[in-house]
C-alpha cells in the first residue's frame, strides 16, 4: 500500500504544491490528463493527475478530489519515469504560459496594437471610374460629382480638356522647380509624422483624458485620417523628388489612392453624399451651356457656366480665350522666380514648425505616462495653433475646402477647379447654402495642390476668382 501523509504541516503542502499549483492555475482549462500511479511492490494501483514534485515527494489529485503526497521511492519505476516526465511537461506549460501573459501585458502597454489599424478603418473606396470624354456638361458634372463622392479627387484633372491639362502640366512641372524642396519637405513630412503619431501612439493618445473626451465615437474616423496624413505626405507619395519627375496621373493617382478613403468616409458619414445636388443643364450664352445645381425639396442652389473645349468643358466660367491667357499669366509669374526658392508661405511655416517641435516630444515619450505629460503641454498649443491656423487657410464665404490667395509669394490668387485642399482636414467654409465638407490638408506651398483635391463637391473655386465658389446665385 502507499504510505499517504494525510496531515503535514501547511508549509510542508505549499511547498509540494507549488510548480503544480502555479502549472494548474495558469494553464486556463488546460489540466493534467489523470494516470495510473502504482506502488513499488506492485500491489497498489490509483488514478489521479500530478500537482506537482517536491523535495523527492509527488503530490497527486485523486479521482475523488483528494490531494495525497508520496515518496518517489515508493513508486514503481514505470510511475517515477511517468512523474518526471508529467512534472516536465508542467514546467514547460508555465513558461509558455508565463511568456504569454509577458506578450499580452507588454501588448496592453504597448503604444499601439500589433495591428495598426487598431480594428478600426475607413471603408474601402469605390473603384475610380473616368468620367467619358465628348459627353456634354450636364454628363461631365455628374460624373465629376459621382466620383468626388467616392473618394476620388483626382476627378477634375481627368475630366480637364486637353488643352487646360497641358496648361496645367507645365505650369505644374515649374512651380515644383521653383519651390524651396528643404522648405517644403520639412512642412510635408511635419504633417506625415502627425498621421503617423495617431496610428503608432494610439492607445497611449485615446487613453489620455482629455483626448478621449474629445475623440469619443471618433476614433475610427481618427485613425483613418492619420494613415491617410501619413500615406499622403510620405517620400513616396508626395515627396519633392517624386513631385519633380514623375508624371502628374502617376503622382494624382497615388494622391488618390491615399486619400479617397477617408474621403469616402467623410462624403458618406456627413450625409452629403446622399444629398448630393442633380444636375440640369440648359443652352446659355456664348455657346455656353448652364449648369444648375438642384436639391430635393430646396430646389436651385446655384450654377455654373460651361464652355466646350478639346471634347471635354471648362466649366468654371472661363471662355477658352479668358482660360489660356489665365494660364499663361500664371506660368509667366513662375518662371521669373528662380528656381528652389520659394520657401512654405508664412505664417503656415511657422505653425508647422511649432507643430514639429510638439511631435518631437510626443514621438520621443517611452511610455503611457511620460506621452501623457508632453501631451498635457500640447494640447493647449495644438488648440492655439488650429484657431490661428483658421486665420490663415479660412477661405472667403463660398470658397469650398482652400484659400482664395495663392500659397506661394509672387502667384496670382485663386485655385484649379475644385479649389484647394482644406488644411489639416478641418472643416472649411462652403458656399452659403451648401454645407461644408472636411477637406484633406494641402500640399504645402503649392497653392492649394492638385486641382479639386477636397472640399465641396460642387463648391470650386475658378481659377483667378476671390473666392465666389464659380457660383452664379439664382
Amino acid at each position: 500500500m502507499f504510505k499517504l501523509r494525510s496531515r503535514y504541516s501547511v508549509l510542508a503542502f505549499v511547498r509540494l504544491g507549488l510548480a503544480g499549483l502555479i502549472g494548474l492555475t495558469m494553464s486556463g482549462v488546460t489540466v493534467m490528463a489523470a494516470d495510473t500511479w502504482t506502488n513499488l511492490a506492485g500491489t497498489s494501483s490509483v488514478s489521479g493527475e500530478l500537482l506537482g514534485m517536491w523535495n523527492g515527494r509527488v503530490l497527486l489529485k485523486l479521482e475523488g478530489g483528494r490531494r495525497v503526497s508520496v515518496a518517489m521511492n515508493d513508486l514503481r519505476a514505470e510511475s517515477r519515469i511517468q512523474a518526471e516526465r508529467r512534472f516536465e511537461e508542467m514546467q514547460r506549460r508555465i513558461v509558455e504560459r508565463r511568456d504569454e501573459i509577458r506578450l499580452i501585458a507588454e501588448e496592453e502597454s504597448a503604444a499601439a496594437p500589433t495591428d495598426l489599424a487598431g480594428g478600426f478603418s475607413a471603408p474601402d473606396a469605390p473603384e475610380y471610374r473616368a468620367v467619358a470624354a465628348n459627353q456634354d456638361l450636364q454628363q461631365t458634372l455628374t460624373g465629376i460629382r459621382d466620383q468626388l463622392l467616392a473618394g476620388h479627387p483626382r476627378v477634375f484633372y481627368d475630366t480637364l480638356p486637353d488643352s487646360q491639362r497641358t496648361a496645367f502640366d507645365r505650369w505644374f512641372g515649374i512651380a515644383v522647380r521653383k519651390v524651396d524642396a528643404g522648405s517644403y519637405d520639412s512642412a510635408r513630412r511635419t504633417l506625415a509624422t502627425f498621421g503617423e503619431l495617431i496610428v503608432s501612439r494610439q492607445r497611449w493618445l485615446f487613453s489620455h483624458p482629455q483626448f478621449a473626451a474629445l475623440a469619443s465615437g471618433s476614433e475610427g474616423t481618427w485613425l483613418a485620417t492619420g494613415a491617410a496624413l501619413r500615406d499622403l505626405f510620405s517620400d513616396e507619395v508626395t515627396g519633392v523628388e517624386r513631385l519633380r519627375t514623375t508624371s502628374i496621373p502617376e503622382l494624382l493617382a497615388g494622391m488618390d489612392d491615399a486619400i479617397a478613403p477617408v474621403l469616402y468616409q467623410a462624403f458618406t458619414e456627413s450625409g452629403l453624399a446622399a444629398m448630393a445636388p442633380d444636375i440640369q443643364a440648359t443652352p446659355g450664352q456664348d455657346g455656353g451651356t448652364t449648369a444648375s445645381l438642384v436639391l430635393p425639396v430646396i430646389g436651385s442652389i446655384g450654377s455654373v457656366v460651361g464652355y466646350p473645349q478639346d471634347g471635354g468643358w471648362i466649366w468654371w466660367g472661363d471662355k477658352p480665350e479668358a482660360a489660356a491667357a489665365r494660364w499663361q499669366q500664371w506660368t509667366e509669374a513662375l518662371e521669373a522666380i528662380p528656381d528652389d526658392s520659394l520657401p512654405v508661405a508664412q505664417p503656415l511655416g511657422g505653425l508647422l514648425g511649432q507643430l514639429d517641435q510638439s511631435l518631437a516630444g510626443l514621438m520621443a515619450a517611452s511610455n503611457r505616462q511620460h506621452f501623457h505629460q508632453q501631451l498635457d503641454e500640447a494640447l493647449p498649443q495644438w488648440l492655439a495653433m488650429f484657431q490661428q491656423g483658421l486665420g490663415v487657410l479660412g477661405a472667403p464665404q463660398g470658397v469650398a475646402g482652400g484659400p482664395a490667395g495663392g500659397m506661394m509669394p509672387g502667384m496670382p490668387g485663386g485655385g484649379m477647379p475644385g479649389g484647394g485642399m482644406g488644411a489639416g482636414g478641418m472643416p472649411m467654409p462652403g458656399m452659403p447654402t451648401m454645407p461644408s465638407v472636411p477637406g484633406m490638408p494641402g500640399m504645402p506651398g503649392m497653392g492649394g495642390g492638385a486641382p479639386g483635391m477636397g472640399g465641396n463637391p460642387m463648391g470650386a473655386g475658378a481659377p483667378g476668382d476671390a473666392g465666389d465658389g464659380g457660383f452664379v446665385e439664382p
